[in-house]
């Protein structure tokens, strides 16, 4: 299970120091949306670029959970290794990481 947090809330970390490292170089107004054509239709400051960290910490959250349930139903607590469940989490918050730091880079004009 330590494993597991380790990678999951690293995922999170590193999501909030690449946060950190655009909103130092990203202008003062940044696109906050787009349209479904892919034309930006709001701006806003670029304090916006934090609902990435905010939604992994979200969902990193929900799969620690996730994952403590499914552990304690199956009385695998104390098993020191990651699980194939556990895998599929830590490999859903990876996407999520890319796809999030994509759309920062788009905001930002990158």
């Amino acid at each position: 299970m330590r494993k597991f947090r380790l990678w999951i809330w690293s995922i999170v970390l590193l999501s909030v120091v690449v946060t950190i490292g655009l909103m130092l170089i990203s202008p003062q107004t940044i696109v906050l949306h787009f349209s479904g054509t892919g034309a930006a239709d709001s701006w806003g400051g670029r304090w916006g670029l934090w609902l990435s960290p905010v939604i992994l910490i979200v969902v990193g959250a929900i799969c620690d959970q996730v994952a403590v349930h499914q552990r304690k139903r199956d009385g695998l607590l104390a098993l020191p290794a990651i699980l194939v469940g556990e895998w599929r989490n830590i490999l859903l918050m990876g996407m999520i990481f890319v796809v999030c730091t994509w759309l920062q880079l788009k905001q930002i004009g990158l």
